[in-house]
């Protein structure tokens, strides 16, 4: 059975995430939580894009053209990171309970949409062209097995001071595109507050229980870090 293409698999992703992101943009006014649970798929799912590209599809390019800073991947690398500092503003924003992110809203899906055109009509299909089938199936194999669950961190038993410390270890421990889930019994909203002094753009926090008796959120780290907000 063939592999398929990547860019046919890269492109329907592109096309998920962009009616994701419009059904947050119109359920706004309409249904909060599901505008919100719109924006938590859609930017799970473009952080989880960006770092196949980044860690795996990108490095295969390279590798294979010798192509690296000055490259076409160069380029997506550098507009990843305006992408992901305008989508951590938004975060950032809708977690203190701010709405009106429209202006952000605009310019990201302006920097996404001609992001997205170069990659489907350049980039991709040049990568299909230079890689054997063998070689696409390993790229698909590499992209699942970043799809692990992440590791649960429960720190119910421990005194506040411990928490934040460990915490804080797990996260800087994390390599670009992966996380972790941290378990507590109370809100541990403060703590996302502290992560967006201390790492603004560089972190997702996404609640996956809210309580009464347990919180579990899923805190991860970025694709790339060497860009500021």
């Amino acid at each position: 059975m063939q592999t398929q293409s990547v860019t046919h698999f890269y492109g329907e992703d592109h096309e998920r995430l962009d009616e994701l992101f419009h059904r947050f943009q119109s359920l706004k006014g309409a249904s909060l939580r599901e505008a919100l649970d719109n924006f938590k798929q859609f930017s799970d799912g473009l952080l989880q894009h960006i770092a196949w590209e980044e860690q795996i599809l990108f490095p295969a390019f390279e590798q294979r053209t010798g192509m690296h800073s000055g490259g076409p991947t160069a380029a997506m690398r550098r507009e990843h990171q305006q992408i992901q500092s305008l989508l951590g503003l938004i975060s950032l924003e809708l977690q203190r309970g701010e709405i009106a992110t429209d202006g952000e809203e605009t310019e990201l899906r302006s920097v996404l949409s001609a992001h997205n055109l170069k990659e489907e009509h350049i980039l991709y299909p040049a990568i299909d062209q230079m890689l054997s089938e063998p070689e696409r199936s390993d790229i698909f194999a590499c992209m699942g097995a970043k799809n692990e669950s992440a590791i649960e961190l429960d720190v119910r038993d421990l005194p506040p001071v411990r928490q934040h410390e460990l915490i804080f270890q797990t996260f800087e421990a994390l390599d670009p595109g992966a996380a972790f889930v941290l378990v507590n019994d109370h809100d541990p909203k403060p703590l996302c507050y502290q992560f967006g002094a201390e790492h603004s753009g560089q972190f997702i926090w996404d609640y996956l229980e809210r309580g009464p008796e347990v919180w579990r959120v899923r805190i991860g780290k970025a694709a790339r870090l060497d860009y500021s907000i």
